[in-house]
Parts: C-alpha cells; sequence; structure tokens
C-alpha cells in the first residue's frame, strides 16, 4: 500500500503468501474484462431485440434470426456477470474469449458476404470489437499464468 491510498500495489501477479485474500492485478483485470463483457453484450442483445427490423434490413439477415442473437448475446451477458464474481474467474474469462473469438468471426463473415455498406460497417466494427476484447481477455489470462518458459 502506498501512503493515502488504501488499495493494495498490484507489483506482482502471484497472492501474497501472508495474504491469499488479496487479488492480484491479473484477477482484477480479468473480473473487470467479464464485467466489461457482460455490459457489452447486454447492449448488444438489448439493441438487437429492440431494433432487429432495421438490423434485418440493413444487414440482410432476418429479424427472427437478429432476435434470436440478441436474445443469445443477453444470456451471455448475465453468464459474463456470473463470472466475474465467482471464485474461479479465469474458467469463466476462457469461455469470454472462446465466444468472442468465435462471434467475431461469424460477424466478420456476415460482413464480408450480407448487407447494405452501413450494414456491413456494423457488422465489421462489432466483429473488432468482439476480437479485441477476447485479445485482451487472453492476455490477461496469460499474465495470470507467469511466464511461459519453454
Amino acid at each position: 500500500m502506498t501512503d493515502g491510498d488504501p488499495r493494495p500495489e498490484a507489483t506482482s501477479d502471484a497472492r501474497s503468501a501472508s495474504d491469499p485474500a488479496v487479488p492480484t492485478q491479473a484477477e482484477v483485470d480479468g473480473r473487470r474484462l467479464l464485467s466489461l463483457d457482460a455490459a457489452v453484450a447486454a447492449s448488444k442483445g438489448l439493441l438487437a431485440v429492440g431494433a432487429a427490423g432495421s438490423i434485418g434490413r440493413s444487414t440482410g439477415v432476418s429479424a427472427g434470426l437478429v432476435r434470436l442473437a440478441g436474445a443469445t448475446w443477453t444470456g451471455w451477458a448475465a453468464a459474463s456477470a456470473v463470472g466475474a464474481v465467482a471464485e474461479d474467474w479465469q474458467s469463466p474469462l476462457r469461455r469470454a474469449v472462446v465466444v468472442n473469438v468465435a462471434s467475431g468471426a461469424v460477424l466478420l463473415g456476415m460482413a464480408a458476404a450480407r448487407g447494405s455498406r452501413r450494414g456491413r460497417g456494423g457488422l465489421g466494427l462489432a466483429s473488432v470489437q468482439a476480437g479485441l476484447l477476447a485479445l485482451a481477455q487472453v492476455r490477461t489470462l496469460v499474465r495470470a499464468q507467469g511466464p511461459i518458459v519453454a
């Protein structure tokens, strides 16, 4: 701790032997990324459900499929929120990486093949967002595991 700052210093990603309750910086970051994942998924899900007709027209995807994707994102948001407070935060973060990579790939494929220019742009941006979030999640998991020695 520093003078006047009640937060523990995050100089190491190894838990303190004297105080195993002190989270590592990787754990703090992992939980924050799961919370961010939940917020982003909820936003995407609610937008998709609420604007399914408009999104469907601009992307060339049926409104029913857009609603289904929205409901799936909303369910994923709940799972990510639960993972952010679970004792084991690494397993939910690993699942989040898989979900983000898969959804990013699907969105990118749809952006390349469907809809108006505006619709393709929106799908492309959503794909990039999913990929960047997955990259941050992988980086945090690698930090939590420590250096990789061959």
